[in-house]
């Protein structure tokens, strides 16, 4: 087979190289392709032969059959250089139809160069072996690689020679360099050379008489253009060493330190000389001790006092010895020891650790102490420890940690000299107890769940922990139960208890529970509690046995008439019953035949009436006898027919678990009902067993008989439930007797004669309160006109012009309106929105106002006929605010009624028609089921809710959503595809109208849906509300409700009343913080709101209906947003006239007061300036990247710009007259930090002394809009009672300073303002009691109990000292921030300052103070409300955080640093 080889030559070789690869060119490779012989049709060829560029090498061989092939019968064999390639770890293949690809991976080394050859076989059964194959010649670049260095070392002055060999491809060049610069050959003393063989290379240096400055390591680089390898080799140089003294100081009163450096020469120190001179003498003196040969420092000692000296030194290795040196100046002894004993002082404590302090040494011999030695141990037998502290600049401090709670620890310190290492005396110890601990769990912890009687209770034991950890106060008891039962719906149902918490004394280890529900699971938790904290819990359950169900359940039976051909009878509905008591196996109807004459009260209580059968009641004329047993879930759903002649079947009989009940007979109940006491009223049925006689059962057969009813005769009935418990019992409870009926109807003409005229009475009475009712309701809606009118129009109104108005409305037209001349108005661009709002602005929004008026309140092509109908008018809540006929939502009539459909809503369309919204009004109590009605039938999912339910003590929305239920676990909402259908009930009651809300007599109607919900769940009609969970935010709520409604055409269970019922998702966003006829202060939180709802809402989940109290202001003003922030991103320019003049075409009075208008523009301006400045928690950290970089053209960060827009002036002056007024100026630390009128904090009255009202502080509102922090200067001398004021009347209860302490009279420090530790001060009637300290990392904690000796108020609240900033304050200059690593100790200061206020049971507040009470609190605060909001929204907004900030004081966040120091601190915390 003949071959063709083609060669490739890499394209980056030079041309100079010798041999046949100097000619090859740089990345190309030869090929020499071998071409065979012309194959059959059949044949084998190897077609592709390549290999890549980059390292490793893949080599790519191709090979193709004429023929299909099974790859398996196929061989490569690779082959280099004649040598096949073994290594399978470099082969893979990949398999095709008719052609195959195989792969080499070979290392970029030398030793891969040369003939690379594809072989690839078949095997033939006739033919024999095909083959076809390919070569490739392989040449490719290689880095250098250094093989071998040899080191030298020599003498001085002697010859020396480095080596260095390398190979690569092309060969290395090789070039030396000793620190850095290049060594070249010199004639005098050192010699390079080189010597190349192929691609291997090697260089040597040559020194002919090394000396001292050859010493060093030298560096061998082998280069070629494929890379580079370095190596070190080092030459060493003997020769005699060299010494010189750095360093000496007299220590002692006869000590002298010196410390030098050392050049050894290579050779290892046989010793030392060192002498001294004293001053003024001439014979110099040898040091009695020698220092150790590897010592570069000693101290001299035994010299004389106060004395100066002269030192030297000199070292001798084998070479010979050094030259003396001397040190530059004399040096004297000190004329006393450097000595000191420290006094120790406790600063502080925890459970397991102290923070000790002592005195600092002299300022003398400061420099000379280098470290402290403690020794501290308990006092309870514990071993003495020794540590060993650094001295610092500073008072000395350390903080011990590792020790245990409640226990005596004894603590001395001594100082030890920083050169001779000597130490002084031991302090006088101090001792102290760590603070209580966390106990252990308590061990061995048991309870017991038992009844006595109708008496359910637990009982708890424990023992005492293993570790108290301290004086336990008490212990927390904690019960909680859960229980799981059929409730009167028959679906099953949970029900949580508790925690029920009780503390017990320390002492006790008992705890009992009384008067607790029966049938349930608990469990319970014991805690042990010290003065501190409590510890680890302890568990155990138990289980509650069975109870009957209760009496009262049982009432309410009421028998009606019935007939079937000539038969009469009886029927009644007997009460499904919850089993939350437990389980319920059987019901009985005794039916009681009454002596005629006789009333009900003659008959003895239910469970004291002796039983008979049937036949002997009739017989008698009269007694009781069992008419029905039912099971509890086979109870009938509608009613029980009595006197129909039915009886049990014997084939399945009911019970099952009641069926062998022992009855006492007739006569023997007699007797024993005689002897039963008070105690024993309620009857207890023992199950049979082997042990009774069947001569003392009652069959069933007998008892259960139904037989006609006598129709003239009084019957009666009661019903007994029987309940299993868990001592092989049967307990049963009675209902009360029913009301006497006979069968048959009796006629009773004077009882027909006096219902007639009690009707009549009745009717004029309903009359006369009808038209007093209308009179009433009529001044009444005058009065809200009245009120109306004059609030929109700026009028006052009499009842007469209220009158005259509403004349003058009604007779200009009902229906068709008159429309005004066309309003149009030209288009803002993007760019001059800022500009516009500002020029509008201007002479008291006389531009805003102008423009608003020109906004049209009717249309010609408008009508409201239906909200004009009389049967309507109740449906609006307010007269003037109506749906026009051309856009209102039509609802689904009911039962044919033509007024069922209307409800005061319009559709209106948002920009460009991609959203639809329903905005209607807030709904009423009788249109809260028309509201739920519009939303199913228009497949509502998401709700948005603008008001309150009240403002301003007036209500302005009906509650159409249930509270949430905290016994249901909100993760797992109850199901809700079945349904009952609740029963008739005789005894009255009420729910929502289907049609209009008005109440319906239940006695004429089946009700559809539940008449007593419970919390959490609400029906209205036949919807059916239930309030799955809801989630708070700064400035609105989520809720999740599941909305339900009877399936159409689905088939019931007649039996069981059970309806099947569709279910859908509802999401309520309900805004918190805008009032009526009003506009929010801030736009930031409307466009978050806004955000979230868009990011919720898509096309399929029907439209949004949103709405408020009247449904046109707060609702139009959103929807306007809405529509041109939209506008204005998709076509850069808007006009707001022509937008709400759209929208008022949909719906009346959209956008309703001249506020809601200029916030409509103030929004869209905040939109355009600012954007969106939200960070999403997750990607925080590559956010703060990307702002921290300066883009290309620009000379500041995406951060600094953004600092830059907080410069933007958009709000008016805020007035500051009380502040700056002249009385008050001497309260204030600076002119310009001051609080604003409208904000800030105002004392009570002091008698006798004026303007005591006033203090340099602010409210500020907190994540969740409340008045969370009040921002303060630090208290001055003349302040400091008005201080602790604000801190007892606004509940103050945390504390954070961020200055740092000094003297009063430093105006840029802040004065200790609190009493010393244990100690009490008084201002005025404000007393301050200091009750503990605790110093932790970066701050201390210290508490504080304020009280009134006026009204005997009293708080108790915590102050939090940082000590991170380090330094006091540069006044209104102080642009500092904590140091980076104080950044953490930062961060949890805010995070207690935000627990703190969590754990208060009533709102209270945190003050933060500074020296201006702007510049540093203003941090603090941002970074807290930042916080609360990463933890609540999984959102971060520095920037309108910081914004609003500054609407509340001066000078907040004021610098740059400061700024972006928020954003550091928020990524510590993230």
């Amino acid at each position: 087979m003949g071959k063709i080889k083609t060669r490739m030559k890499p394209s980056f070789l030079t041309s100079d190289e010798s041999s046949g690869i100097s000619k090859l060119v740089s990345c190309t490779v030869v090929f020499i392709v071998i071409v065979g012989i012309i194959c059959s049709a059949d044949c084998l060829t190897v077609e592709n032969l390549k290999f890549s560029s980059d390292c490793p090498l893949t080599v790519t061989c191709e090979a193709k059959f004429a023929q299909h092939h099974e790859t398996s019968g196929i061989r490569a064999t690779w082959l280099l250089n004649g040598k096949e390639v073994n290594e399978e770890k470099f082969k893979s293949t990949e398999d095709f139809n008719g052609s195959a690809m195989y792969y080499l991976m070979l290392p970029c080394d030398i030793s891969n160069f040369g003939n690379l050859t594809c072989q690839v076989s078949i095997d033939r059964d006739q033919n024999g072996v095909q083959e076809s194959e390919k070569s490739v010649q392989i040449l490719f670049p290689v880095v250098p690689k250094i093989n071998l260095t040899k080191d030298a070392t020599v003498n001085i002055s002697s010859f020396a020679s480095l080596y260095c060999s390398a190979n690569g491809y092309p060969a290395p060049n090789i070039s030396w360099t000793l620190n850095g610069v290049e060594i070249k050959s010199t004639s005098q003393k050192l010699n390079v050379t080189h010597l190349q063989e192929g691609t291997s290379v090697s260089s040597k240096i040559e020194f002919e008489n090394v000396g001292r400055s050859d010493n060093g390591t030298y560096v061998c680089h082998a280069t070629n253009k494929a890379g580079m390898e370095s190596k070190p080799v080092i030459l060493f140089v003997q020769t005699k060493p060299e010494v010189a003294v750095d360093f000496a100081l007299g220590v002692g009163n006869g000590s002298i330190y010196l410390n030098w450096t050392l050049n050894n020469g290579n050779l290892p120190i046989r010793s030392y000389q060192i002498k001294y001179l004293k001053d003024g003498e001439e014979s110099w003196q040898y040091s009695r001790i020698a220092p150790n040969v590897s010592a570069t420092s000693l101290v001299i000692n035994d010299l004389e006092p106060d004395v100066a000296y002269h030192i030297q030194i000199e070292a001798e290795n084998m070479m010979g010895r050094s030259h003396p040196d001397k040190y530059k100046e004399a040096v004297r002894t000190l004329s006393a020891e450097a000595e000191y004993t420290p006094v120790v002082d406790i600063k502080g404590s925890t459970s397991n650790s102290f923070t000790l302090g002592w005195t600092a040494p002299p300022e003398e011999i400061r420099h000379l102490i280098g470290y402290y030695v403690s020794s501290y141990k308990d006092t309870e037998g514990g071993k003495d420890t020794i540590i060993r502290i650094p001295a610092a600049d500073g008072s000395p401090v350390h903080l011990f940690t590792n020790l245990k709670p409640a226990t005596m620890y004894l603590f001395k310190v001594k100082a030890c000299h920083r050169y001779t290492g000597h130490c002084g005396n031991f302090s006088e110890p101090v001792k102290d107890k760590t603070i209580d601990g966390k106990p252990s769990p308590p061990r061995n912890v048991k309870m017991l769940c038992d009844r006595n009687g109708n008496r359910y209770f637990v009982t708890v034991t424990w023992e005492a922990p293993a570790h108290p950890n301290g004086q336990l106060i008490h212990f927390s008891v904690s019960l909680s139960g859960v229980a799981h039962y059929l409730n009167e719906l028959n679906q099953h149902q949970r029900d949580d208890f508790g925690p029920m918490t009780q503390n017990v004394d320390g002492t006790k280890f008992t705890a009992l529970f009384d008067d607790i529900p029966p049938n349930t699971n608990y469990s319970v938790q014991v805690k042990a509690e010290t003065r501190i904290q409590h510890g680890q819990a302890s568990h155990a359950t138990c289980q509650m046995p069975p109870s009957i169900p209760d009496k009262e359940n049982l009432g309410g039976l009421a028998l009606t008439r019935y007939q079937r051909a000539e038969r009469w009878g009886l029927r009644t509905s007997l009460p499904k019953i919850s089993q939350r008591k437990g389980p319920i196996c059987c019901y009985s109807v005794v039916v009681v035949k009454m002596l005629e004459g006789k009333l009900l009260t003659s008959l003895p209580e239910p469970h004291l009436l002796p039983l008979s059968t049937y036949e002997e009641v009739h017989r008698q004329g009269a007694g009781a006898y069992i008419a029905e047993l039912f099971d509890y879930d086979r109870l009938p759903s509608d009613y029980v027919s009595l006197g129909d002649g039915s009886r049990i079947d014997k084939r399945n009989p009911p019970c099952k678990s009641c069926s062998v009940i022992q009855w006492p007979k007739v006569s023997e109940a007699e007797v024993q009902l005689e002897e039963l006491d008070d105690e024993d009223k309620l009857d207890r049925v023992e199950r049979s067993s082997s042990r009774d006689s069947p001569s003392n059962m009652i069959n069933l057969e007998v008892l259960s008989d139904d037989g006609a009813l006598v129709p003239e005769s009084n019957y009666t009935l009661f019903v007994r439930l029987f309940s299993p418990s868990i001592r092989g019992q049967v307990e049963s409870v009675y209902s009360q007797y029913a009301a006497p009926m006979t069968p048959k109807p009796i006629p009773s003409y004077q009882a027909a004669d006096r219902s007639v005229v009690l009707m009549v009475a009745l009717g004029i009475l309903c009359g006369l309160a009808f038209v007093l009712l209308l009179i009433v309701s009529s001044l009444f809606f005058l009065r809200r006109y009245s009120k109306h009118v004059a609030q929109s129009e700026g009028v006052e109104m009499s009842l007469s012009s209220s009158c005259r108005h509403l004349w003058s409305r009604f007779r200009d037209g009902r229906h068709l309106l008159v429309s005004p001349p066309s309003t149009s108005a030209a288009p803002i661009p993007k760019q001059e929105i800022l500009q516009a709002y500002m020029d509008r602005h201007q002479n008291a929004d006389y531009g805003f106002q102008h423009e608003y008026e020109l906004l049209p309140e009717r249309f010609a092509d408008r009508t409201t006929r239906a909200s004009d109908a009389r049967e309507n008018m109740p449906k609006n809540r307010y007269p003037d605010i109506k749906a026009y006929d051309q856009t209102r939502v039509k609802l689904n009539t009911i039962n044919g009624g033509t007024h069922s459909e209307y409800i005061n809503a319009n559709f209106v369309m948002g920009y460009k028609e991609r959203k639809k919204f329903v905005c209607a009004q807030g709904p009423m109590e009788g249109t809260v089921f028309d509201f739920w009605r519009m939303a199913w039938e228009q497949r509502v999912e998401i709700i948005v809710m603008l008001t309150n339910v009240e403002e301003y003590n007036k209500t302005k929305c009906f509650q159409y959503w249930p509270d949430p239920d905290p016994s249901r676990n909100a993760s797992t909402p109850e199901p809700l595809y079945v349904d009952p259908v609740a029963e008739t009930q005789s005894n009255g009651g009420t729910t929502h109208s289907p049609s209009n809300g008005s109440t319906v007599d239940i006695q004429q109607q089946t009700v559809i849906g539940t008449l007593k919900s419970p919390r959490g769940d609400k029906t209205f009609g036949d919807i059916r509300v239930i309030h799955v969970k809801e989630k708070r935010y700064s400035e609105y709520v989520v809720r999740e409700l599941q909305v339900s409604r009877p399936k159409v055409g689905t088939p019931t269970d007649p039996e069981l009343g059970i309806m099947e019922r569709e279910v859908r998702p509802v999401f309520q966003y309900h805004y918190l913080v805008w009032k009526d006829f009003q506009a929010p202060e801030h736009a930031m939180g409307i466009l978050r709101f806004l955000r979230r709802l868009n990011e919720d809402y898509s096309t399929d989940r029907g439209p949004i209906l949103i709405h408020c109290s009247a449904g046109v202001g707060r609702t139009g003003t959103l929807v306007a947003i809405d529509h041109l922030i939209q506008q204005i991103e998709e076509e850069g320019s808007i006009s707001v006239l022509n937008t709400v003049c759209d929208l008022r075409h949909q719906r009346n009075f959209l956008v309703q007061s001249l506020r809601q208008y200029i916030f409509v523009y103030r929004t869209l301006m905040e939109w355009v300036q600012f954007g969106n400045t939200e960070i999403a928690v997750a990607s925080f950290q590559n956010a703060l990247i990307n702002l921290r970089m300066k883009t290309e053209g620009r000379t500041k960060s995406l951060l600094e710009e953004e600092f830059d827009r907080l410069e933007q002036p958009f709000d008016d002056r805020k007035p500051m007259s009380v502040a700056s007024s002249e009385e008050n100026r001497a309260k204030n630390r600076y002119e310009s930090a001051i609080p604003f009128d409208r904000n800030r904090v105002i004392l009570t009255p002091v008698a006798g002394r004026d303007y005591s009202t006033y203090i340099n502080a602010s409210f500020i509102e907190g994540y969740d809009n409340s008045e969370s922090f009040i921002l303060t200067q630090d208290p001055i001398d003349s302040t400091q009672r008005d201080f602790w004021r604000m801190v007892l009347e606004h509940n103050i209860v945390v504390i954070v300073m961020l200055s740092e302490m000094g003297d009063a009279s430093d105006s840029s420090c802040c004065p200790q303002y609190w009493p010393d530790d244990d100690q009490e001060v008084t201002h005025d009637h404000i007393v301050v009691k200091h009750v503990s300290t605790v110093t932790l990392p970066g701050y201390i904690q210290r508490d504080f109990i304020v009280r009134s000796s006026k009204t005997r108020e009293e708080i108790r609240t915590t102050q939090i000292q940082y000590l991170g900033w380090g330094r006091c304050t540069n006044g209104l200059e102080d642009d500092t921030v904590p140091a980076p690593q104080q950044t953490s100790h930062f961060v949890t200061v805010a995070t207690e300052t935000i627990a703190a206020r969590a754990r208060q049971l009533q709102p209270g507040s945190a003050c933060i103070h500074c020296s201006t009470g702007n510049i540093r609190s203003s941090i603090m605060a941002a970074l807290c409300i930042l916080i609360e909001q990463a933890k609540t929204e999984e959102y971060v907004d520095v920037f309108s955080t910081v914004r609003k900030l500054r609407s509340q004081r001066t000078r907040m966040v004021e610098y740059p640093m400061q700024y972006a120091f928020l954003y550091d601190a928020l990524a510590n915390y993230l």
